[in-house]
């Protein structure tokens, strides 16, 4: 018996349409599969007029809703240009079975939310043509409440080149406001920092400096010279709380080329200032510890 796995695209063009942008429409629809030995129902989800490409989702369990499940939510960004990214496709799987349980796309502004989903610990992973995608990340989903993940997808990396993307959560998850990206550079005596931001310093770059919670912020190495690198993060906003940093959610990439090499998280414990990774001579040092002590101008 073979197995297949079929995933429906559907474009829907509302030419002339009088609905107004933000409307919802749903259509159910039954696919027969000639050489399956079952029929599913999808709900089809377009946003008139045009605007936006819709997946066909699986049906959502309409035993589930606020007061029994939860939701998971986020924005995906462009990593570069802190931009959000539409019709980019994150899928949800059961952390245990790895069953498909959704599919979302998200809107122009790249925003996403799931059906509701039963409490317990999900898999999401998010894709977009000519971008990376991003590994598969837990989220815990809890009755009533909507769990956050945000996301940057970047482009490939030229050769020779290291890129870094860091996101974190919102406010009305106790986040640090405003999280910034450093890095020490071999035989500079300052680090790359926010005041650098868009600019070629000593063959880094940070290209995109994120000052109101989510993120990205992005750092690239364009040059790697021989020494050493130091990349860490620092609380700017909220100094008077040593926790923050820790119950931010911060999640790290480190792409070259096509790759994500890493993948971080920071933990909790009591610091303004986080180092993440070394670069000794071309070679990769997770390192992973809280220290005030690195420079933040």
């Amino acid at each position: 018996m073979k197995t297949f796995k079929c995933v429906a695209w559907v474009i829907l063009f509302l030419l002339g349409s009088s609905n107004s942008w933000g409307s919802t429409q749903w259509v159910k629809a039954a696919f027969d599969k000639d050489a399956f030995t079952e029929t599913k129902e999808y709900l089809l989800e377009y946003v008139p007029p045009a605007q936006v490409l819709s997946l066909a989702r699986p049906l959502a369990d309409s035993r589930l809703n606020a007061s029994n499940g939860g939701r998971i939510m986020g924005v995906i960004r462009d990593a570069l240009n802190g931009n959000g990214i539409s019709s980019a496709v994150a899928e949800i799987r059961r952390f245990e079975s790895d069953e498909l349980v959704d599919t979302v796309v998200t809107d122009y502004q790249g925003r996403l939310l799931s059906n509701y989903l039963r409490p317990g610990r999900y898999q999401v992973t998010v894709s977009k043509e000519s971008y990376i995608g991003t590994p598969q990340r837990v989220v815990w989903v809890e009755r009533g409440n909507d769990s956050l993940s945000n996301a940057s997808l970047t482009p490939p990396v030229p050769a020779g080149q290291v890129r870094t993307t860091l996101t974190w959560t919102h406010e009305t998850f106790g986040a640090v406001r405003d999280v910034d990206s450093f890095l020490l550079i071999p035989g500079v005596s300052g680090p790359l920092g926010y005041r650098d931001a868009g600019s070629n310093y000593h063959g880094a770059m940070l290209d995109h400096d994120d000052t109101n919670w989510v993120g990205p912020e992005t750092v690239t190495i364009l040059e790697q010279r021989q020494g050493t690198y130091v990349y860490y993060v620092n609380n700017f906003s909220d100094r008077s709380d040593l926790q923050a940093l820790g119950r931010s959610g911060i999640n790290i990439l480190i792409i070259a080329g096509s790759e994500i090499i890493d993948e971080i998280s920071i933990p909790q414990g009591t610091g303004l200032t986080y180092e993440v990774y070394r670069i000794i001579d071309g070679e990769f040092v997770i390192t992973g510890g809280y220290d005030d002590t690195l420079p933040t101008y």
